[in-house]
């Protein structure tokens, strides 16, 4: 079925979709490409920004913030778009189009048993990582449920060869 005789929804669910299927490291591509066939800028754009929301969170996306590595994942995401750094006290919108931070906004981290152990464990974690993965970045998050406090080890490595086509992601989190 051409994309042409889709409602406008159908449409916006179709690119959604085949953006976040795009492979670990070529969603920029798959954009790219989609823009060629789809030609709503507009269109394109808002579900781009959807998409790559989504698609950070499936994939672990890195980032770097103060030189400091960021996994963006389901674990820190706060709503609306954005997630949330422990280590920065930052909450951010990631454009993953434009690989940029938006609407950075900083906030305060209650300092209590839950904090010290987080930082503790993330440095242990930064020791491990740096042995055991050539390129890998870590994190270390807290979550509450149901008043309770759990820390969310994570591990993302990757290399991406487009050029050669293949690419490797390695993810893990405790």
């Amino acid at each position: 079925m051409a994309l042409s005789v889709l409602s406008r929804k159908e449409k916006e669910r179709v690119i959604r979709r085949l953006l976040i299927q795009a492979p670990p490291g070529e969603f920029v591509n798959a954009f790219d490409d989609l823009c060629l066939l789809i030609r709503d800028e507009k269109l394109m754009h808002h579900q781009g920004e959807c998409a790559g929301h989504q698609h950070c969170q499936k994939y672990s996306v890195p980032l770097y913030i103060d030189g400091n590595p960021v996994l963006l994942s389901h674990h820190n995401v706060m709503g609306n778009y954005r997630f949330f750094d422990y280590q920065s006290k930052l909450s951010f919108r990631f454009d993953l189009l434009q690989n940029q931070l938006k609407d950075i906004q900083s906030h305060g981290i209650i300092r209590n048993e839950t904090e010290c152990l987080r930082t503790v464990v993330l440095c242990a974690l930064k020791l491990y990582v740096s042995d055991h993965y050539p390129a890998g970045n870590c994190n270390v998050l807290r979550k509450s449920i149901k008043n309770k406090e759990f820390l969310i080890a994570c591990i993302e490595d990757h290399n991406y060869e487009t050029c050669q086509f293949w690419n490797g992601l390695w993810k893990s989190k405790w």
